[in-house]
């Protein structure tokens, strides 16, 4: 995909994905704040293909889709792990993860 790219539409390309990122790691503060709960963080990781009903290896989710999934689970997995609800759910993402 990047490949296929001219200079001027790489740097469009590489200013999404910053911003799509940092975006993720602002989800995460505001969960790490309170101001989300666990729920919404499910919500966007099951938009980002990352768990949900289908969870096919054959159905892989978009590059920048895993890299969303990352960044945010970097950001909020510290604080998951301080309840049991919290790690079944983030054992739960990296094993699709590693499952891909």
């Amino acid at each position: 995909e990047q490949a296929a790219l001219s200079g001027e539409d790489m740097h469009l390309f590489y200013r999404r994905k910053s911003m799509l990122l940092a975006t993720m790691k602002f989800i995460g503060h505001l969960f790490l704040r309170k101001l989300l709960v666990l729920r919404v963080i499910e919500y966007v990781l099951q938009d980002l293909g990352l768990i949900g009903v289908i969870q096919s290896v054959d159905m892989l989710p978009p590059e920048h889709a895993i890299e969303c999934a990352c960044e945010i689970l970097e950001t909020v997995g510290p604080a998951l792990d301080v309840t049991i609800e919290g790690k079944l759910f983030v054992a739960r993402c990296l094993n699709r993860l590693m499952d891909l």
